[in-house]
Order: structure tokens, then C-alpha cells, then sequence
């Protein structure tokens, strides 16, 4: 969550939460939570969840980029070596092979910036009939 929330402070400077009532910065809501779980789970690792999101915010810096992604030759190599598997991949899956995208990898407007498209995750059908399929009826308002 550290590593999102540390890009999403580029756009977003701060954040109103649910149950506060003010703004507060938007690098502030990991620490905000980690109190919360803290107070509603005492046993629960504070220094192991404070850890993690430090260390959230040093991967979003690009600090750990060595040990966090893999050397793209690497990948390429993987791909090449399991190429007729991934040429069977269903068609309504989309592979998107390393080639294609290493200029693009790793940059803030993919990750979800303000006014970047979604993913399209299921085609939209213009349906004005509503549905069109078989149906059964699972009960009647009148009473018999």
C-alpha cells in the first residue's frame, strides 16, 4: 500500500479519510492505518508493518528497482524459450510480451495517474432489451 500511496501523493496531496473528519497528506494514511490496526489488534507486528511501509516508500523511489524487477533480457529470454506455449494462450486472454512494452515499463502514467484509461476488463454490449437469455420465473405476485 506505502509503494501506491507514495505515487499516489504526486496527483493527490492529501486525502480525507472515512472516519476522519479533515484532510490529511496522502503520505500520512499508511501511518494512519498502522495505528488503527494497532489499536484494534494488539498483538499485531507494529514494527514489522512500520517496516513495510518504509520500505514501501524506498521501492517507489526506485531505491530497490535492482532487486525488484527482473533484468529484461532475462524475461525476454523466458519468452522466447516458452514461445509455443504462449502461443496456444486463449484468445480471449491478452499476452503482452516484454518486447512490446520495455519502453513503457515502470512509469508513473501506467500506474494508475490521474487521467489514465483503465484496462478494459469486459467488452460493453449496447443491449436496449436489457437480457436475452432463457430465464425461469422463480416466483409469482399474484397469489393462487
Amino acid at each position: 500500500m506505502a509503494y501506491f500511496i507514495w505515487l499516489k501523493n504526486r496527483t493527490v496531496p492529501s486525502v480525507r479519510l472515512p472516519f476522519l473528519p479533515v484532510n490529511i497528506p496522502t503520505l500520512a494514511a499508511p501511518f494512519v492505518f498502522l495505528f488503527l490496526i494497532a489499536l484494534l489488534v494488539p498483538n499485531s507486528s507494529f514494527i514489522g508493518h512500520f517496516i513495510s511501509i518504509v520500505i514501501g516508500f524506498i521501492m517507489a523511489n526506485g531505491y530497490l528497482a535492482a532487486f525488484c524487477n527482473p533484468p529484461f533480457k532475462i524475461v525476454l529470454r523466458i519468452e522466447k524459450l516458452l514461445d509455443k506455449l504462449i502461443c496456444q494462450v486463449s484468445e480471449e486472454l491478452t499476452f503482452v510480451r516484454e518486447a512490446d512494452v520495455v519502453g513503457d515499463r515502470y512509469k508513473w502514467e501506467h500506474i494508475g495517474a490521474a487521467g489514465s484509461t483503465p484496462l478494459p476488463l469486459t467488452e460493453k454490449k449496447n443491449s436496449q432489451n436489457g437480457f436475452q437469455g432463457q430465464g425461469q420465473v422463480l416466483g409469482s405476485s399474484s397469489e393462487n
